[in-house]
């Protein structure tokens, strides 16, 4: 095919990810004792340890990633995207609000369903000089290229949320 004469190779990938944990208190770390960090979580009360073990799997459970790169002119230019997809799921989420159970006050946490999440990655190279085993790359990424905050949220514990990221390097090698 005459308008892909350039293209040295197109190399496409899928993935996909399930994962599921099971979490034991069996820590000396674990203290339902502790009165000062309570979480009120379906009418029971959880220390901050005791909590990550009834929400252990409460996590993104099913990824996705479809990724194509592809090489030009010899090797000279690459130029690669991946489309990844974090497939919906429900989870625990901090309500901001406090409530007094039992006499000590707890922070309240709710079930909450969190929407699937699409982003794309951009990557790309170009070989400014080449000369035997000596060359001069450019390289440039763009993360999460669309800008797709999917389901973070900013809080006073998390005051950033990823978005769109760019790298750009140089690289020489002799």
């Amino acid at each position: 095919m005459e308008r892909f004469r350039f293209l040295d190779h197109l190399t496409l990938t899928a993935s996909f990810t399930w994962s599921a944990q099971e979490l034991s208190p069996d820590s000396y770390f674990y203290d339902e004792d502790d009165l000062l960090d309570r979480i009120l979580y379906n009418g029971q009360s959880y220390s901050v340890a005791g909590f990550s073990v009834v929400t252990g799997n409460m996590d993104i459970p099913m990824r996705a990633q479809l990724a194509m790169m592809t090489s030009w002119y010899e090797g000279r230019f690459n130029l690669g995207f991946a489309a990844n997809y974090n497939f919906p799921f429900t989870g625990v989420e901090d309500t901001g609000r406090t409530q007094v159970f039992e006499g000590v006050r707890h922070d309240v946490w709710e079930d909450k369903d969190f929407d699937g999440t699409l982003t794309v990655d951009l990557h790309s190279n170009l070989v400014l000089l080449r000369d035997g085993h000596r060359s001069v790359s450019l390289t440039l990424v763009a993360n999460n290229l669309f800008n797709e905050i999917g389901n973070a949220s900013a809080n006073n514990s998390n005051p950033f949320i990823k978005g769109r990221s760019f790298w750009l390097g140089l690289t020489t090698t002799f």
